[in-house]
């Protein structure tokens, strides 16, 4: 039987399924777009042999891996097969592209979240663009408290100083396994669920995890308004503005990355970032 040419059919799924706010997290409701997305694509992945190759990498495009109660009982079960935990087989795990991650900055600070790190332990070396978000709240269950390695040769930055030296040593390990995990990543946002006396921990976080990135994201629960002034970013590629809140620091990223910048996304902020660069 005659069937469409792969990259035809490749093309005809991109039209149809459009999901583009997902690449770029743009969406502040991720999980619920993920999910009718997934709903979307899964269909596909049962038509046929050939069908289930050209729909497989868009499916696990995708994943997440959320260890909050609410937004975890938020997702539907057409992305299970793509939570992050459940990507066991290396095939699929290199198909990942992007991640979202939601988890309470309490375990980052108890034991460097090492409940995330037992249950995945893979490395997605394809993953481009991670987002995490630390939710700031009480996980109303109990954290068990642990050591971990104290890291060697780790850079010491200014906002360590707010910090106490346990919360520095568990935030570098958290960082180093997460780095770890997503080696290859070129874009990666921290961002908190308010704004609190535990910023300065989030910064931190942020400090570590954009160093050396090809792109950055501002918006408004992003903590790259803070960590900017801490940290050296260059060689930026791509930077995404969401909030006219965040344009004065993305007008500084602009103007110090202009040689190598290829795109900047704007969300709304772009008449009102004009007015600032133009300035």
């Amino acid at each position: 039987m005659d069937r469409l040419p792969e990259l035809v059919l490749q093309q005809i799924f991109q039209q149809v399924i459009d999901f583009r706010s997902l690449e770029y997290f743009e969406d502040p409701d991720f999980l619920g777009t993920w999910g009718q997305w997934a709903e979307e694509v899964l269909p596909l992945l049962g038509v046929c042999r050939y069908w289930r190759a050209i729909s497989c990498p868009m499916y696990y495009q995708y994943a997440a891996i959320c260890y909050i109660n609410r937004p975890y009982n938020t997702i539907r079960p057409a992305c299970r097969k793509a939570r992050l935990n459940q990507i066991i087989c290396p095939r699929l795990q290199q198909m990942v592209k992007h991640v979202y991650m939601h988890v309470y900055l309490s375990e980052v600070l108890a034991n460097g979240l090492e409940r995330l790190f037992d249950d995945i332990d893979a490395r997605f070396s394809n993953v481009a663009q991670l987002m995490v978000v630390l939710d700031e709240s009480e996980s109303g269950s109990t954290i068990v408290h642990k050591q971990v390695p104290e890291l060697a040769n780790v850079q010491k930055r200014t906002v360590d100083l707010g910090l106490s030296s346990d919360a520095v040593c568990k935030i570098n390990w958290t960082c180093y396994k997460l780095q770890q995990m997503f080696p290859h990543t070129v874009a990666v946002n921290v961002a908190g669920t308010s704004r609190s006396s535990t910023a300065m921990t989030i910064v931190k976080l942020c400090c570590e995890m954009v160093q050396n990135k090809q792109a950055v994201w501002m918006e408004p629960r992003s903590y790259m308004d803070l960590a900017a002034a801490m940290v050296n970013i260059s060689q930026l590629q791509w930077i995404k503005v969401d909030s006219a809140h965040r344009c004065m620091e993305a007008v500084e990223l602009v103007r110090r990355n202009h040689k190598t910048l290829t795109k900047i996304i704007f969300t709304n902020t772009w008449a009102y970032f004009a007015s600032k660069i133009l300035h």
